[in-house]
């Protein structure tokens, strides 16, 4: 069975994201550029250089830090989300990385994270 076409555009309501590892904000860019309202945008990072970047490019993005201290209490403050988007750090996880630690050790244990 094929699923009914979206609602026209101007019928949409605005989501709400959180993004974890959000980097430097590429969530917030895909979102904008598929012409998605966001109405609000919740971004967990912590390199300073990439949230740098997205303060930058997309002022309406709530940085706030780690996602190790994304708790429930915090979810419920700023959600409810329609959208959970990121991507875990992968330098440990990576056939690439002959020193890799895995998904249990180092970053990627973050893995993890995101799951939860």
């Amino acid at each position: 069975e094929v699923p009914p076409p979206p609602p026209p555009s101007e019928e949409r309501q605005a989501i709400r994201v959180l993004g974890l590892f959000d980097g430097i904000g590429t969530g917030m860019l895909v979102l904008n550029e598929l012409g998605i309202e966001v109405a609000a945008y919740v971004g967990s990072e912590i390199d300073a250089d990439a949230v740098r970047v997205s303060r930058r490019h997309h002022t309406s993005i709530l940085h706030v830090g780690a996602v190790e201290e994304v708790t429930s209490q915090r979810l419920e403050e700023w959600g409810p989300f329609d959208l959970v988007i990121g991507g875990s750090p992968c330098n440990d996880l990576s056939m690439a990385n002959p020193a890799r630690r895995g998904i249990f050790e180092g970053s990627g244990r973050l893995f993890f994270d995101y799951y939860r």
